[in-house]
């Protein structure tokens, strides 16, 4: 058992964040105009969002998933890929993208997606999405990874 400076724990992901799963539709005028996010739009291990365009550019038409500043965008398909980037701004994401949200005051979304960029977590969603012909980790997966918390302040 690993032991922690005082104030860490391990927790579940599923315990400490939840999916954004508001769908909209991008060809409504006011979600148009919002920035689009697909999993081809952040730099691989970087956390950079790059390249964006609205989601009328990009031409959406099916639905979206609404995100807003300070969610963490994660990429579910192919996660050796390692593409995850906080948002520093409102918008949409395809669905093969996760808008994942921190509980307030649990862990700092910051941190979260160093997490999800990290060997450890990548090397996890790798192994558990394998099992699908598309690699691809579902959000029972992502939820159920088990982490060490440090306090907020840390």
């Amino acid at each position: 058992m690993t032991h922690f400076p005082g104030g860490w724990r391990w927790v579940r992901l599923g315990g400490i964040c939840s999916i954004v799963a508001d769908q909209v539709d991008p060809r409504q005028p006011k979600y148009a105009r919002l920035p689009h996010v697909n999993g081809e739009r952040i730099e691989s291990g970087s956390g950079r969002i790059v390249g964006v365009q609205t989601a009328a550019e990009d031409r959406m038409t099916s639905p979206k998933y609404l995100f807003g500043p300070g969610d963490v965008l994660y990429s579910k398909l192919r996660p050796y890929l390692r593409k995850a980037a906080l948002a520093p701004w409102s918008g949409v994401c395809s669905a093969d993208m996760c808008p994942i949200r921190c509980a307030p005051g649990a862990l700092d979304p910051a941190c979260l997606c160093w997490l999800l960029l990290s060997e450890d977590f990548t090397a996890y969603a790798d192994a558990e999405s394998r099992r699908a012909r598309m690699p691809k980790l579902n959000r029972g997966q992502l939820f159920a990874y088990v982490a060490p918390l440090p306090p907020l302040p840390e």
